[in-house]
């Protein structure tokens, strides 16, 4: 095995263990060393910061979120903001949505950026927790149209069991639909997302006005 290759983990450095561990991430074989990773982590390694945030990264890229939990818990603080963003990437990049919430949500509590809210908004719509996103989205909505459909497709999914959502979502809309800026294209995008969002009455209207009608 690949693993066979090098000395034995513990007598390791720390830096040589945490390449290591994101050579083992990058090609997808992190299951050949968690054990071994976690027993030096959890042994000799207590005293080395990279050791326990290489164990930490390589669970997160697992879906281990208990082992996450703790690192954060414990040494989460004292960890560099690069090194919970890498975390984060890890973690959302291999679609481990909880850990990817997890950690962006320790990162947004330590500083509101709007790099970290960008970095919360994309975890929670992964992992479907469209509440919790919502009034990030809401925030953001006006600044670019990336952001604005973030917004639309968060209500989307909301709107389909909550009445007060779809009234949101509606109401939104309609406003585009009134404004003689957004392009016909654009407004038909907004109709069909009225459509799937339960709101069939109020969407019929323009659906047969925009359906028909020629680009500018």
């Amino acid at each position: 095995s690949v693993v066979s290759k090098f000395q034995p983990f513990a007598q390791m450095t720390p830096r040589e263990l945490d390449e290591v561990v994101m050579l083992y991430i990058t090609v997808g074989r992190q299951g050949d060393i968690y054990e071994k990773v976690t027993k030096v982590a959890e042994g000799g390694g207590n005293g080395s910061p990279i050791i326990q945030f290489a164990h930490a990264k390589l669970a997160a890229s697992m879906g281990k979120a208990d082992v996450v939990s703790r690192y954060l818990n414990t040494h989460g603080r004292d960890t560099e903001t690069a090194k919970l963003t890498q975390m984060f990437f890890i973690a959302n990049d291999r679609r481990q949505s909880a850990i990817a919430s997890q950690v962006a949500e320790f990162l947004y509590e330590r500083e509101q950026s709007q790099t970290h809210r960008e970095y919360l908004v994309s975890a929670y719509l992964r992992s479907g927790q469209y509440a919790k996103a919502l009034p990030l989205v809401r925030d953001l909505h006006s600044t670019s149209r990336a952001n604005e459909d973030s917004y639309l497709t968060t209500l989307m999914h909301l709107a389909k069991g909550n009445a007060e959502n779809r009234n949101e979502l509606n109401q939104y809309v309609s406003t585009q639909l009134a404004n003689e800026e957004v392009p016909v294209e654009r407004k038909l995008q907004l109709v069909f997302m009225m459509l799937n969002s339960g709101g069939k009455k109020e969407a019929i209207p323009y659906n047969d006005k925009y359906a028909n009608a020629s680009p500018a």
